[in-house]
């Protein structure tokens, strides 16, 4: 029995309502995972900069004992003050220019 009428498209209040519930919802989830998605990479910077220092305070420690013992101690004197042993001369090494 086609009466040549098509059906029409009845929108409801109820209808309404819950298309506007999902979309609501789709852009509170859309908004969470851009956060997530920012947190994330938050996250991973923080930890690669962690990681960095915490190699650098372990280089930081191994230098300081060092600078501790009397060897070091009396290599530094020497070089970057020039000093000497009683009973020591001193002397500079002249490169030549030929």
């Amino acid at each position: 029995m086609s009466s040549g009428k098509e059906p029409k498209l009845r929108i409801n209040a109820g209808t309404v309502v819950v298309l506007l519930a999902i979309l609501y919802f789709a852009v509170l989830l859309r908004s969470d995972w851009v956060k997530s998605f920012e947190l994330r990479a938050e996250r991973e910077k923080l930890l690669g900069e962690i990681h960095s220092l915490t190699k650098r305070a372990a280089a930081l420690k191994k230098e300081i004992s060092l600078l501790d013992t009397p060897a070091h101690i009396e290599l530094l004197a020497r070089e970057k003050l020039g000093l000497i042993k009683p009973n020591e001369t001193p002397y500079k090494v002249v490169e030549s220019d030929l």
